[in-house]
């Protein structure tokens, strides 16, 4: 079970620390929003197919709630690992998964197209649900799971002139 306040010692000397809000979560969020920001203001003329309003809404309400939940404990669980292997996998799955996102962001940029988009998408769900996974947050597992289907949705409605 986690426990609030959790220390993980991950080499000789370096002790991590979890609390009520949770720094890395906090830089990841931050990390997955950027381009996500640009991409808004630079495609902001975009093609996108007809679809409910309240899609839109659910997708932002949606990508709110898995920032929040990665940053600030809620109350349904406290931030912290059951092993130092989790975290480790929290660390570098996650390291891996934004250089993967920004990466694709970058070719995407160069060259926009249905595909990268797409994958966009995917990989903030993956972050999402990996956090979730690793720091056993169940409420952030089923939030990143209806976030990931909405906003790969929303993605896939996009056209760019080519």
């Amino acid at each position: 079970m986690t426990t609030i306040g959790m220390a993980v010692k991950i080499f000789n000397g370096i002790t991590v620390r979890f609390g009520w809000i949770s720094l890395f979560g906090a830089i990841i969020a931050l990390l997955l929003l950027i381009p996500h920001v640009i991409f808004e203001i630079k495609f902001k003329n975009r093609k996108r197919r007809r679809m409910p309003k309240i899609m839109r809404f659910f997708e932002s309400l949606l990508w709110a709630v898995c920032c929040a939940l990665m940053i600030v404990n809620a109350g349904f669980y406290e931030f912290g690992f059951d092993s130092k292997a989790l975290f480790i996998i929290y660390f570098i799955g996650n390291v891996l998964l934004l250089l993967a996102y920004y990466i694709t962001w970058f070719v995407f940029f160069l060259r926009p197209t249905f595909g990268k988009r797409v994958s966009t998408a995917a990989i903030a769900m993956l972050a999402f649900c990996l956090s979730g996974v690793t720091l056993t947050n169940i409420a952030l597992i089923v939030f990143a799971s209806l976030f990931g289907n909405c906003h790969i949705f929303m993605a896939a409605q996009d056209r760019y002139d080519e």
